[in-house]
């Protein structure tokens, strides 16, 4: 059969007797490249195809595509064509250097595939997706997915490639491209350029160093820059003198005249110098009379004239409740009122455990109600080191049906490392439980004599 070279699409001759089947089989081979086949670089034929299916063979088909690598294979006639087709002598012509230029359009990728040499070799020929020719609009150049640029990421000339952005750029979504929004501490609205720091955002490890024993601040009586202020020696103080900040001592022209028997001003800084180096605090609980009668020879305070006291003050932050009749019980003082000398636990022991050989005055209340007849009476006492009871309640100083109040006081000193004292309560239910109410009249107090 005569057939067209590169191609071997079959010819029409003179005299053939049956002209119509060689132009029909000619029509269905290029009807193969004007609507494109469904899949490339398929190996194995379908089972199952349906007149007019098409495809790219692979590059090592099997069955009925065995011999006819890289070629187009379409079902027509209950039987599988290919192109290019046969030789005048029958054989089948492999796909090479004289197919160069056939292309199809592969429908399961939406992409046009030319027939062409290798980026590797030029000798050597394989199925590339068409990526333009350099000319033309950019709808004609390729069908791209959303959001990618068009170019060639890899090295070395060949076929264009989708690239996909980022690197803080993104797509306005309008055929432009823009930086990207920035969220976290720093932020920025997209496509914008200014950048706003959150509040609150900059810790301590990320501020500027400073100088050493320094504050930050601005020093001028002005608005500007902050800068570091310094104290150079120890008994330095902050203060403002002559609209500016700095570290200096206190002379004594900025003390006011006192009374007498009150802190001299010629011996202030002196007292101030002794009592940061002894690290002497004032009690609460020291009075002025008492503060003026220490200071009485000297003019100023001195370490040997304070001394600091421990106390403390706890009570329920609610009812007690669930206890047993007739059972000593422990009064679980869990809120402080205040603890001076931190002596007093009120997580965990509920107890005071004194750090200092001084004599301590305890005392102790507490309101009870539940059900029990009038006669009855509850106690509250205190306990040193968990078995000593130290002092019993005093006799209730009403006694009613279902409420009951008592109290208990005791002085006591301490060894100051690891004596403590708790309050424990027992009450006389005849059945039943009782509860400790968490009202003011219940407490657990102590303080250093």
């Amino acid at each position: 059969m005569s057939t067209t070279p590169d191609l071997g699409l079959p010819e029409l001759v003179q005299g053939q007797s049956t002209p119509h089947v060689t132009f029909n089989v000619a029509l269905f081979v290029q009807q193969m490249l004007m609507v494109g086949v469904i899949d490339r670089a398929v190996n194995t034929p379908a089972v199952s195809p349906t007149e007019g299916d098409s495809y790219i063979v692979g590059p090592a088909p099997t069955g009925a595509w065995a011999g006819r690598a890289n070629c187009i294979a379409g079902y027509y006639g209950a039987q599988w064509r290919f192109l290019p087709c046969n030789d005048d002598a029958g054989s089948p012509i492999t796909m090479g250097a004289r197919q160069e230029g056939l292309t199809v359009w592969v429908k399961d990728e939406s992409k046009l595939y030319v027939w062409s040499d290798t980026a590797s070799s030029p000798a050597d020929y394989e199925w590339r997706e068409f990526a333009g020719g350099g000319g033309g609009t950019p709808a004609t150049f390729t069908f791209s997915t959303t959001d990618v640029l068009l170019g060639r990421d890899t090295a070395g000339g060949g076929a264009g490639e989708e690239i996909a952005v980022g690197g803080g750029l993104a797509f306005t979504g309008t055929g432009g491209i823009q930086t990207s929004a920035f969220t976290g501490d720093v932020t920025k609205t997209a496509g914008g350029t200014a950048l706003t720091i959150a509040n609150n955002a900059v810790t301590d490890g990320k501020f500027r160093q400073s100088a050493a024993v320094s504050v930050v601040g601005r020093s001028a009586n002005s608005s500007g820059n902050v800068a570091d202020i310094a104290a150079s020696a120890n008994g330095q103080y902050l203060n403002r003198r002559s609209n500016a900040l700095s570290f200096d001592t206190i002379p004594a022209s900025d003390v006011v005249n006192t009374p007498a028997g009150a802190i001299s001003a010629v011996n202030l800084q002196a007292a101030i110098n002794e009592l940061d180096t002894e690290k002497v605090a004032i009690a609460d609980a020291a009075s002025a009379s008492e503060v003026r009668a220490a200071t009485a020879t000297n003019r100023y305070l001195t370490p040997a004239s304070l001394a600091q006291r421990a106390c403390f003050n706890a009570r329920l932050s609610a009812n007690q409740t669930g206890i047993a009749d007739n059972t000593e019980t422990k009064v679980q003082f869990n809120t402080e009122d205040f603890d001076i000398g931190g002596w007093y636990d009120n997580a965990t022991n509920y107890r005071c455990t004194p750090q200092s050989a001084m004599m301590m005055q305890f005392g102790a209340g507490a309101g009870v109600t539940g059900t029990f007849p009038v006669g009855n009476s509850t106690g509250i006492f205190i306990k040193k080191n968990g078995s000593s009871n130290l002092a019993n309640g005093l006799p209730p100083y009403a006694i009613v049906a279902n409420d009951n109040r008592s109290f208990a006081f005791y002085n006591d000193t301490p060894n100051g490392t690891t004596d403590y004292y708790e309050a424990y309560v027992i009450i006389d239910t005849s059945s039943g439980t009782g509860t400790v109410s968490g009202n003011r009249l219940t407490f657990f107090t102590g303080a250093q004599q």
